[in-house]
């Protein structure tokens, strides 16, 4: 990978990343007494992601299950972490445009921990890497 594939910016400063894929890492903090269905996560609100925004340049979604922090007997600092690589920035955005809201109202039928979200651009992909 060629050093012109890289981007950087101090946080505040834009570039463009038109072309760049877009990460949207969507977080949910761990906290006594919050609930997290994962069925309904796993088996509804993870398709109705795809059905949403595949028109829309989503590229892949992964799902991490937080088990535990720095040591095994400490809580995991969040319950689920979700990734959304869209192939484009703009692409993205035209999707939160058209969807996101769809996709937002489904959030309190799995749980009522608010969501963190954070949109990234790739910087770094070690996949395929020999």
């Amino acid at each position: 990978m060629s050093r012109s594939t890289y981007f950087s910016a101090s946080p505040g400063e834009s570039f463009s990343m038109t072309n760049a894929q877009a990460v949207t890492a969507i977080l949910y903090p761990y906290a006594e007494h919050t609930s997290f269905d994962w069925t309904y996560y796993l088996d509804h609100h993870i398709p109705l992601a795809r059905r949403l925004f595949d028109e829309h340049g989503l590229i892949t979604v992964t799902v991490d299950r937080g088990l535990h922090g720095t040591t095994p007997d400490t809580p995991p600092p969040f319950v689920a972490v979700t990734r959304m690589e869209f192939a484009s920035m703009d692409s993205m955005t035209a999707g939160v445009a058209a969807v996101g809201a769809v996709f937002a109202a489904d959030v309190a039928n799995f749980t009522d921990i608010v969501p963190v979200l954070q949109t990234a651009s790739r910087q770094y992909d070690a996949a395929g890497l020999g």
